[in-house]
């Protein structure tokens, strides 16, 4: 009897092409569910399950009963609300069989703030970017002071924000801004402060985003997938990446596994400036979404990571088969 998986918060076009790839295995089932009723996943397949988002109080209940009621083996998050609220309650599903793919609950406060991410590493010795917590408009005031600023941008996020969300580029100046970053001056950025929400501030950099999947097998192997971002999580207008075979990213990504040595399926997203000098932007609870380059070359990493765990089957994924080729370039426009 084929395995059966249910991937949360996964409701998008692009899930489509995971859809289709589970359609040609005959060992494991996917299940998807989403928050949007009417995704259009939702379309393309008879098994999507209209759910509530992550950060519902009824969510994991009603995982758990879709779980049940599907004979679902394991559950992998797609949103980070969804890895956080599942972090919570990932005993409950333990209890019945279910896998969850997420890390266990000590982790929750790693997940919910960048700075509290950034102290856990650096306790473990790793170095991470300086940065300011702020939550008044002196508190601003000083934390740009020390920063450098004007001399340098700075960039302003909330502490406890998601993803690209609520990003401010703050200088007196006009600075080349490839991201198409919300810009104002220091006192339009004091406007933003209501005193009441945590920001994080850091130094502006200039230079090329990779997002590196960090998959560990139930046999206690690793997995390090380098991929250089063509865009932004903040572009629009396409997406795309390709697979990178630089081996100090992948060195400094083996850092950050030591550093933090995570379950199942998680996403970190690195910065390498002009200099070459490389920074840690944040470890993810959950798999990036743009895991979807793997496909055309025939590997799904979520089937990966099920087989491993449900299978005891360890599928290896070798880095040269992805040297001088690219993937998922410019998919979201093509699409579109």
């Amino acid at each position: 009897m084929p395995r059966r998986i249910l991937l949360t918060c996964f409701g998008s076009k692009i899930s489509r092409d995971f859809v289709i790839d589970f359609q040609k295995r005959n060992d494991v089932e996917l299940f998807v569910a989403d928050a949007n009723a009417r995704a259009p996943i939702s379309y393309c397949t008879p098994r999507f399950l209209s759910s509530r988002s992550g950060d519902h109080p009824a969510f994991c209940d009603e995982l758990l009963t879709y779980a049940r009621t599907h004979k679902i083996e394991m559950i992998i998050p797609g949103g980070d609300e969804d890895a956080l609220a599942l972090m919570a309650t990932r005993e409950r599903f333990e209890q019945e069989g279910i896998l969850v793919a997420v890390q266990g609950k000590e982790f929750i406060p790693v997940f919910q703030s960048k700075t509290a991410q950034y102290e856990y590493l650096r306790g473990k010795g790793f170095s991470v970017p300086v940065h300011e917590r702020v939550r008044t408009e002196e508190e601003l005031v000083e934390a740009l002071t020390r920063l450098g600023y004007p001399e340098y941008p700075i960039i302003m996020k909330p502490n406890f924000g998601r993803g690209g969300r609520g990003i401010t580029l703050i200088s007196e100046k006009i600075v080349r801004n490839e991201d198409n970053l919300p810009l104002k001056n220091q006192q339009s950025a004091k406007k933003s402060i209501d005193g009441k929400t945590e920001y994080i501030l850091m130094r502006y950099m200039e230079g090329i985003v990779y997002d590196v999947d960090a998959l560990r097998y139930k046999d206690g192997n690793v997995f390090l997938g380098v991929r250089k971002r063509l865009c932004t999580n903040v572009t629009k207008l396409f997406s795309g990446n390709m697979f990178d075979p630089d081996e100090a990213i992948g060195a400094f990504a083996r850092k950050i596994y030591d550093a933090m040595p995570t379950e199942y399926l998680v996403d970190y997203d690195v910065m390498v400036d002009k200099k070459g000098s490389m920074e840690l932007l944040e470890v993810n609870p959950r798999p990036s979404g743009s895991t979807i380059s793997y496909l055309p070359f025939g590997i799904n990493l979520y089937y990966v990571l099920a087989k491993s765990f449900l299978d005891n089957e360890h599928i290896q994924i070798e880095k040269n088969d992805f040297i001088g080729h690219s993937a998922h370039a410019f998919y979201t426009m093509i699409r579109d």
